[in-house]
């Protein structure tokens, strides 16, 4: 997993941590994802957490942002 997380940087790709309904209050995120912004669906698919997602993906902020 470092490997290739290692290679999607290099290669100036995106990589967005998503935390997914079942993880921890708290999660344990390995040093190498602890650096990004991670987007939180823990609670679901909120208009929220699709919006950062789609910013993380697009680089631009959306207006409800």
């Amino acid at each position: 997993m470092s490997g290739c997380l290692s290679q999607f940087v290099q290669r100036g790709m995106a990589v967005i941590p998503v935390l997914l309904p079942g993880a921890a209050k708290k999660p344990r995120l390995p040093v190498f994802l602890s650096q990004f912004t991670w987007v939180d669906l823990r609670k679901g698919l909120t208009d929220e957490g699709l919006q950062r997602l789609i910013w993380g993906i697009q680089g631009i902020r959306p207006a409800s942002a």
